[in-house]
């Protein structure tokens, strides 16, 4: 089905993610409203706003003529600030957008996640998850203000979809890697295997995260509320797979037809619904772009 051009905001525009969802976006054809508390440059085509997500009404206004809403703004990691501002920040931010987009009558909301909800990433030690792969069923249990505060987001976003019309799409994505940081993560994950393994050795790299966006925004057939694993299928650095996860986890169970090797975090559900393959595949060799089949 081909996608309806849509009029797109996106909050957090100046940050990592927000940045390459506005070109993914703008080079798709879509009208975008770039949205940032920073003043920060845009692609041509794109009208950018500099406002905060603190006040409803100016939300709710700057919402008319607007379609669709991809809400990135968020403090990132559990370390952006105190817990306590962290935590109540990113509450605050979602309900505040989220509220307005319902008021507003928008059709698609695509809230930027992590895989930070399920408690694991940030733990202060290996846990391992209930069964592999980790898919979007897995229980949250958050075990700091972030994580929280991203859980918590998910679940404003499936009680307003259940009360409205306003289709709702939560991303959970692990760590994003930019290419030009290429060396700088690979050695960041390859110094910790601790690391690794809390985050189940999942990345995403940023072209593939913004387009997921996409896809999720233009998703045509989108009822109610949808939760969604955004990775690379391809663990990072994984070699002898059994005997890392054994090491790491243990034993526990598995999933009939799943070996080790595949993706733990499985992006399984947003490759049947929203045909997300991710293209770049990362090695401590280099990043490969992998032709989808």
């Amino acid at each position: 089905m081909t996608a309806k051009i849509r009029s797109v905001l996106v909050t957090g525009a100046a940050g990592l993610l927000g940045r390459a969802v506005v070109s993914t976006l703008n080079s798709a054809g879509h009208r975008v409203t770039a949205l940032d508390r920073v003043d920060a440059p845009v692609p041509d085509g794109v009208r950018p706003v500099v406002d905060d997500l603190s006040d409803r009404e100016r939300l709710e206004h700057l919402l008319t003529g607007i379609d669709g809403v991809i809400h990135c703004a968020a403090y990132a990691i559990p370390q952006a600030a105190r817990e306590d501002i962290v935590f109540t920040g990113n509450v605050t931010a979602t309900t505040n957008i989220l509220l307005a987009a319902e008021a507003s009558g928008i059709s698609h909301f695509v809230y930027a996640s992590s895989q930070s909800a399920l408690g694991l990433a940030y733990a202060p030690e290996i846990i391992p998850p209930d069964r592999l792969p980790v898919d979007e069923t897995h229980p949250c249990r958050p075990r700091e203000g972030y994580a929280l505060s991203k859980h918590v987001g998910e679940q404003i976003c499936a009680m307003v979809a259940g009360r409205s019309s306003v289709a709702v799409t939560a991303l959970r994505f692990p760590v994003i890697w930019a290419a030009e940081r290429f060396a700088e993560h690979t050695a960041k994950r390859l110094g910790d295997p601790a690391q690794a393994a809390k985050s189940q050795w999942a990345y995403v790299d940023l072209r593939d995260a913004a387009r997921a966006c996409r896809l999720a925004i233009d998703h045509e057939g989108q009822r109610g509320f949808t939760l969604y694993n955004i990775a690379a299928p391809w663990p990072f650095a994984m070699a002898e797979a059994e005997a890392k996860l054994a090491i790491a986890y243990g034993t526990i169970p598995m999933r009939a037809g799943w070996h080790p090797g595949q993706a733990v975090f499985t992006p399984e559900r947003a490759r049947q619904d929203l045909g997300f393959l991710a293209e770049w595949r990362w090695t401590p060799e280099g990043i490969e772009r992998i032709a989808p089949e």
